[in-house]
């Protein structure tokens, strides 16, 4: 039953997409500023990696070997 449900909506949408075109909403469910956001949290990420990867280096290379 569980499977049945999502597989009975989706032919309601398609049969459904043949009477009713297509909104821009249905072709893009994201708006601008939902992906705009995702991108700034994915860059935020990335700076914090590239932090905490410049102080490993530094502290590993200010080790004395000997």
């Amino acid at each position: 039953m569980e499977v049945v449900m999502p597989m009975i909506s989706m032919l309601i949408k398609l049969l459904l997409s043949f009477f009713h075109p297509i909104s821009y909403h249905d072709a893009f469910p994201y708006s601008f500023s939902l992906l705009f956001g995702g991108f700034m949290q994915l860059q935020k990420l990335m700076w914090g990696i590239r932090i905490v990867k410049t102080v490993a280096i530094n502290f590993l290379t200010s080790i004395d070997p000997s």
